[in-house]
């Protein structure tokens, strides 16, 4: 519902993870996301309460690749994710990307922090076109 009004407006909404996060969580935790009806959540988050459905025009995945996050984390790694977990989670990201029409993903591997943001910019800029 936060998002309604500015998107009224015709302005671009930013949000950070939306639902993969919460997929990608639970299954690492070793849920069925679909089984368990997990995915309730995900119909809370989307809006289907509030009588709109909220769906993203474009997912950005930034593809960190494991041994850069550790290396870049360093000792502050387990604050985030369990010991051992990085492959595995971003084999769950791509693995729910691919459910996402192909139109609205963009998977951003730049090698750069730089190269990260102006992949991300190209990306949604061509939202507007």
């Amino acid at each position: 519902s936060v998002v309604r009004d500015e998107l009224a407006q015709g302005k671009i909404v930013l949000c950070k993870n939306f639902t993969l996060a919460s997929a990608v969580h639970a299954r690492l935790l070793g849920h069925d996301w679909e089984g368990e009806e997990l995915n309730v959540l995900e119909r809370r988050a989307r809006g289907l309460p509030f009588g709109r459905e909220v769906v993203p025009d474009l997912t950005l995945f930034v593809d960190v690749r494991p041994e850069a996050a550790a290396k870049e984390l360093g000792e502050r790694l387990s604050e985030f994710f369990p010991s051992g977990t990085l492959q595995r989670q971003r084999d769950m990201y791509l693995q729910e990307l691919v459910r996402i029409p192909s139109d609205r993903v963009r998977v951003i591997a730049a090698g750069s922090v730089d190269g990260v943001y102006e992949e991300s910019l190209a990306a949604i800029r061509s939202l507007s076109r």
